[in-house]
Parts: structure tokens; sequence; C-alpha cells
């Protein structure tokens, strides 16, 4: 989910029920589609950034977690990192590289982890 989707579900605080329940929608399809034939899934959320609130954040993870119920896939959160880039969205810069170093390490682990249980 992008910068354009979180924008479309939340503006101002006020969630776009309409775009939030699409967004849900092809989430879910693309959650289903990735496990239709037994496969595993792992779904990493995104981190939180500097241009986005805390209820937009919230939000956005409500979302996927409600997409990913009816799956089998795992979201793996990203929610403690805040990505400071020069967008304010990715670990893009110079200045990011260890806190993207550091997020990326736990990922990995993470999904490292996750799959040593299947």
């Amino acid at each position: 989910l992008g910068a354009n989707d979180r924008r479309a579900i939340v503006n101002n605080d006020i969630v776009n029920e309409t775009a939030y329940k699409q967004r849900l929608r092809l989430t879910r399809e693309l959650a289903l589609l990735a496990t239709k034939n037994g496969e595993k899934c792992l779904w990493v959320g995104p981190p939180h950034g500097r241009t986005k609130t805390d209820f937009e954040q919230a939000t956005l993870y409500k979302m996927l977690e409600e997409a990913l119920e009816p799956t089998s896939c795992q979201l793996i959160s990203s929610n403690h990192y805040k990505a400071m880039g020069c967008d304010g969205v990715h670990f893009n810069c110079r200045e990011e590289m260890d806190n993207a170093r550091k997020w990326a390490g736990e990922i990995s682990n993470a999904i490292k982890s996750l799959l040593s249980i299947y």
C-alpha cells in the first residue's frame, strides 16, 4: 500500500469508507490468490513515516489485519519503525541507511523464523 492508497483511505483523519473497502477487497483478493494452492504467505506491513499520522497508520494496519484474516497470510508488522527518508515514506536517504539495514535485518529474521515453523 502506497502513499496514494493511504491518502485515499484517510483524509484529515476521516476514513473514506468506499476507498477503505476497495483496498480491503483488493488486498484480500491478492492474499487469497497468493495462497490458493496452499502456498505460504507472509505480508510485510509498512513502517510508519514522518508524513503519516498515527491515525492513518493505525487505519492501514486495521485494514491489512481485516483483509488477511480469512487467508493463511501472516502479517509481519513494521509499525514500530519510522521512515524518515527524503520522501518521509521510504528509507531512501543516506542518513537513513543504518535504520534501513536495521529494519531489513529484523524483517529478514522474522521471515526466517516464521518459515522455520512451517
